[in-house]
């Protein structure tokens, strides 16, 4: 059976809306994640080393280590997510995932040269643009993509401005 236009229009409108409330609370909980990812690290890390290698340690590489390995670990779950047979909304909210990680490890590592920040952003902003055109990507993916860059780009605005 066809749909008519206006089942397709409020099917548009509820994918609109679910995939910016489920991608935030989506990524709230991998960044909560990251948050217990570090700290396991330190413990174990601690565990093994004396205090004075820890120390030592934790200053030169670690934090670098750490965020990376969290990284890939998104990185490796995002492939598997978007290799999967599933509907192209859930990939979708699962979409900010990978990027805004990205995105804040960008933040983590360069802060406060937001300039570089952002160009690195607009950059893989693009590259992730151009990714959803040759592959032929539904419109659902491009609005993930604009929210999520939107997002990160006016939270490190206005972390600049100090109002964050």
């Amino acid at each position: 059976m066809k749909k008519t236009i206006k089942e397709t229009l409020s099917n548009k409108i509820l994918s609109a809306l679910i995939i910016p409330f489920f991608g935030i609370i989506l990524l709230n909980l991998v960044f909560l994640a990251n948050y217990l990812f570090q700290n396991l690290a330190d413990s174990f890390f601690l565990l093994i080393l004396s205090s004075e290698s820890y120390a030592s340690f934790n200053f030169e590489i670690f934090p670098l280590l750490k965020h990376l390995l969290f990284l890939g670990t998104i990185l490796v779950a995002s492939w598997l997510v978007f290799k999967s047979k599933l509907k192209a909304l859930y990939k979708a909210v699962y979409l900010p995932v990978p990027f805004a990680t990205l995105l804040a490890t960008f933040v983590f590592f360069l802060y406060p040269n937001t300039l570089i920040i952002n160009i690195l952003g607009l950059m893989f902003f693009a590259a992730t643009l151009y990714y959803l055109h040759v592959k032929k990507k539904p419109w659902i993916y491009y609005y993930s993509a604009i929210l999520v860059a939107l997002l990160m780009f006016v939270s490190n605005i206005l972390g600049d401005l100090g109002i964050l």
